[in-house]
């Protein structure tokens, strides 16, 4: 590409900066990122409140092959990480089963065990179906499996019907097992019921965290290397693909409007709000109307002034009774997280309660998850009077759903906008769940920008 060519970013989170980071690696100048809030980040932005919690949105660890992500993460962290082993837990009606719980059976208590091998058991050299997500799940774990966990957890996590779903984003997301194989390793182990480390399967069984400032940090120290290159509280307003152009609005104001012309767009923002955005709409609307689908998220942030007595990092909750799907121990990641860096005196908890197609926004819900917190033995009921920090973070469209056309609707898609010069790429930019952790992202918008920059 010729080195006039101008690039424009749209989003600073790990995909755009991805795309900055190739684009500074390699000495190339004509480029600008637009963002609409006033941080770098996206959701792997950090803030630290009024009494010295640091909050992530969500439980962002680092983990992962050796990609551009590491080595950026090495550059700008350098060696002020912690390294931790994973543990982690399901956390059946009281039943502390290591993740992934079909790995793990022998922790349940006997009757659920029983059920839940039998499942196993009668699907066991059967084929799989794989019609759907619901129909994946039914003839791969068995009744037992289904019923104790991977249903009422899937149904609370995703907040849409299961059996509109795809299968294609399940690898390396689902652990699959086989009668044969749960019961060797439950044999193995000696059916030992209790486990002081949870979890050993999936590419996150080891992670890295920042040692200070949260998993924004990285983030925040590379933006001092481009500051000059990014502009803050702006949003796009509207593309249009013949004339290679975009318009931005400041803030929330739709009063002032700035076109910027480009030769090449990168957009990292969630795809059907790109397509919304996009002249003519002869382009746009036959994509618009596909088979986008998304669930959301309140983040319910508790900063408990409590004595330490969580051993765990996240913990799963599919029982019903509780309104929270996850609970990140975030304390426990690095005491930087914490006022003071007292891990002994302090708790934090990120609590996440997804909404969706299938499920209302809930009402009242910091009440609600501190109910549920107690009632599952994640804090006592003492600890009520030592909540000390308590807010919901609202963020919308947090999980892209793998529909079942949605492979044959991203093809199309991507393929016209190519032909537009856009690129529509990361977490939300790609709607690729599977492939949406930070470092996924990452490497997404670096090796877009590096094609555009190779030619």
């Amino acid at each position: 590409m010729p080195q006039e060519s101008k690039i424009a970013i749209i989003g600073a989170g790990p995909a755009g900066l991805g795309a900055a980071w190739a684009l500074h690696k390699m000495s190339y100048r004509n480029w600008v990122l637009y963002e609409a809030s006033d941080h770098v980040g996206g959701l792997c932005a950090s803030f630290r409140d009024r009494q010295g919690f640091m909050w992530d949105y969500g439980g962002h660890i680092i983990f992962g092959e050796p990609s551009p992500f590491q080595d950026f993460i090495k550059e700008t962290l350098r060696d002020e990480v912690i390294e931790h082993t994973r543990s982690t837990f399901i956390n059946c009606d009281g039943a502390l089963v290591p993740q992934p719980f079909e790995d793990n059976l022998e922790c349940l208590p006997d009757d659920k065990m029983v059920e839940c091998f039998v499942g196993l058991a009668r699907q066991y050299g059967l084929s799989q179906d794989r019609t759907s997500f619901l129909s994946f799940l039914q003839t791969t774990f068995g009744a037992g499996i289904c019923r104790q966990f991977m249903i009422p957890y899937n149904e609370k996590v995703w907040a849409f019907p299961l059996d509109q779903m795809g299968v294609a984003w399940l690898k390396n997301r689902v652990c699959v097992t086989d009668f044969r194989r749960s019961l060797l390793q439950a044999i193995e182990r000696g059916w030992k019921r209790t486990r002081d480390v949870g979890g050993g399967w999936g590419p996150n069984k080891t992670f890295t965290y920042p040692r200070k400032g949260g998993a924004g940090e990285p983030y925040r120290k590379f933006l001092q290397l481009i500051r000059d290159k990014v502009i803050f509280n702006t949003r796009v307003h509207s593309i249009s693909l013949d004339e290679k152009c975009l318009t931005t609005m400041n803030g929330t104001s739709t009063d002032y409007a700035m076109r910027v012309d480009y030769d090449h767009l990168i957009s990292t923002i969630p795809l059907p709000g790109l397509l919304a955005c996009l002249y003519p709409r002869s382009v746009s609307s036959q994509f618009i109307k596909r088979s986008w689908a998304w669930n959301n998220l309140l983040l319910v942030n508790l900063g408990v002034s409590t004595e330490k007595h969580l051993n765990w990092h996240w913990m799963f909750f599919p029982d019903k009774d509780v309104p929270f799907h996850r609970i990140v121990n975030h304390g426990s990641y690095s005491a930087d997280n914490l006022p003071d860096g007292d891990q002994d005196g302090h708790t934090a908890l990120i609590c996440e309660v997804s909404y969706g197609q299938t499920k209302p926004r809930p009402d009242h819900i910091i009440e609600q998850v501190i109910a549920g917190c107690i009632s599952k033995g994640v804090l006592k009921e003492s600890d009520r009077a030592h909540i000390v920090s308590s807010q919901v973070v609202e963020v919308p469209c947090a999980y892209p759903i793998c529909t079942k056309t949605r492979d044959k609707d991203l093809l199309a898609v991507q393929q016209v906008l190519g032909q537009h010069n856009v690129y529509s790429v990361g977490r939300y930019g790609g709607w690729r769940y599977e492939e949406g952790n930070q470092d996924h992202a990452f490497v997404q918008g670096y090796n877009a920008a590096l094609g555009l920059i190779n030619g």
